[in-house]
């Protein structure tokens, strides 16, 4: 487990740093269609 312990940030910021790079590639998407 506190093996584990130190990679849990790290994946956790991984996958937060994913959404936000999903939500803006969806959102310039939007844009392109809107236009």
């Amino acid at each position: 487990m506190s093996t584990n312990s130190p990679s849990m940030p790290l994946t956790l910021g991984s996958l937060d740093v994913l959404a936000t790079t999903c939500k803006w590639f969806l959102s310039s998407i939007d844009k392109e269609y809107l236009q």
